[in-house]
């Protein structure tokens, strides 16, 4: 079922899926993270009835809620205003609150996949909860609490300046800002209604592979210009001795990456098909192999994402499942990496390329930009960022984002609305 969920202090209402057989306190636990008030803090009516302790301990059924019902919330910390510095002993009474409930949160959200889904917003937040890091979530859940009392006191300032004088240009500002949040949160329900597949993680596309009888994983990037192979990889499968250093530079796209040198041509099998390839060797990658544009274009490779396969000419090669691709390739999407797994690839859609001179040695030779301006990747980046940016989003918000989602442009403003407005 649906419940709403109001807050007495700004107004401003949440939408929560909820069982009618779960308990009161997972409602109470997505009222804490998604809307920043302690479950200790929470004061919870129904129709204008108090919701009392006994009754959270039931389920959300025996309390009476059904569809469509609306709850309001207050909190129990009452804040004065303008009366200084809290105290040092208050400080710290605060902080021991929020230690409490990152232990409830961590607590509750283990064995609740709704709670965990809706922590996947908050990359950091979930990323703690996963590896029951009670500091970090007491800090991120603090830092929220002091964001959430920012935000509503920039709108009682703009409620002020809003009955004070209506038609001032400062009025006037606060009211367009509103009409364009109000129009962002209907594209963003439009969205949700009618691309949903939008707002989930994407997997990208692998496929298993050999050399030299050894099994790889490949992951299939169009987007790249060059079939590339990481230095590990390469020195398991025992082509790291043909490694050409005189081919050395430096990978450029969102991130950068060294290139040890080239392997001319090395037997990739893929299904029954033999391909030669000619793999860049990267000192530090974050897959197995990543099958380029160069490879593709060479044996006409077919991306078929109706059957979700790959063509080479008569072999048809099923893409990997999510389940069946190791932890460690998924970028992130399925909790956090370990720390021999926290290697990022780089989104390249440029390679250095090597000088025709053979007698370069060991010189490192680097990609430069063409005259006509940035590389492909640094447009597409400074794009996405500019029209976050015209979405209401600072700069700095923008980078965040696109940073916590893998550059992608509609997760990242998923992410800045649910983190700005609640949703």
């Amino acid at each position: 079922m649906r419940v709403s969920v109001t807050l007495e202090s700004n107004g401003s209402i949440s939408t929560f899926e909820v069982e009618a057989d779960s308990p009161m306190e997972n409602l109470s636990l997505l009222i804490e993270v998604e809307l920043g008030v302690p479950t200790s803090e929470q004061v919870l009516f129904l129709d204008g009835n108090y919701l009392s302790q006994q009754a959270l301990a039931m389920t959300v059924g025996e309390c009476g809620l059904k569809d469509g019902d609306m709850v309001l919330v207050r909190s129990r910390l009452n804040v004065s205003r303008g009366l200084g510095a809290p105290t040092r002993s208050t400080v710290e009474r605060r902080m021991d609150i929020f230690e409490q409930q990152a232990m409830e949160l961590i607590n509750g959200a283990q064995n609740n996949p709704a709670i965990m889904q809706r922590l996947e917003h908050h990359p950091e937040m979930h990323r703690a909860v996963v590896n029951q890091d009670v500091e970090t979530v007491a800090r991120l859940a603090r830092e929220l609490h002091e964001q959430r009392e920012r935000q509503r006191e920039a709108h009682s300032r703009d409620e002020q300046i809003l009955m004070s004088d209506p038609f001032s240009a400062e009025a006037q500002r606060i009211i367009e800002q509103r009409i364009q949040n109000e129009n962002i949160a209907s594209n963003l329900e439009a969205g949700l209604e009618h691309n949903p597949e939008a707002f989930g993680a994407v997997i990208m596309l692998f496929i298993p592979a050999k050399i030299n009888g050894q099994q790889v994983l490949a992951f299939v990037d169009s987007g790249a210009q060059s079939t590339i192979i990481s230095k590990d990889c390469a020195e398991r499968v025992g082509i790291l001795r043909l490694l050409d250093t005189r081919f050395q530079g430096i990978a450029k796209g969102v991130g950068t990456a060294k290139i040890l040198g080239r392997v001319h041509l090395a037997l990739l099998s893929v299904g029954d098909q033999v391909l030669e390839c000619t793999f860049t060797v990267l000192e530090s990658f974050g897959y197995d192999i990543l099958l380029g544009l160069d490879m593709m274009r060479k044996y006409q490779v077919i991306l078929d994402l109706k059957d979700n396969c790959l063509r080479i000419h008569e072999a048809v090669i099923p893409f990997l499942a999510e389940k069946d691709v190791p932890r460690r390739f998924l970028g992130g999407q399925v909790g956090p990496p370990s720390s021999s797994e926290a290697r990022e690839a780089p989104d390249l859609d440029r390679v250095s390329q090597p000088s025709s001179n053979p007698n370069l040695g060991d010189q490192t030779v680097q990609d430069v930009s063409t005259p006509s301006g940035p590389s492909r990747e640094v447009r597409n980046l400074t794009n996405k960022v500019r029209r976050l940016m015209e979405l209401g989003f600072s700069s700095d918000e923008a980078n965040d984002a696109l940073e916590n989602t893998q550059g992608n442009e509609e997760a990242a403003a998923s992410w800045l609305v649910n983190r700005k407005y609640g949703f």
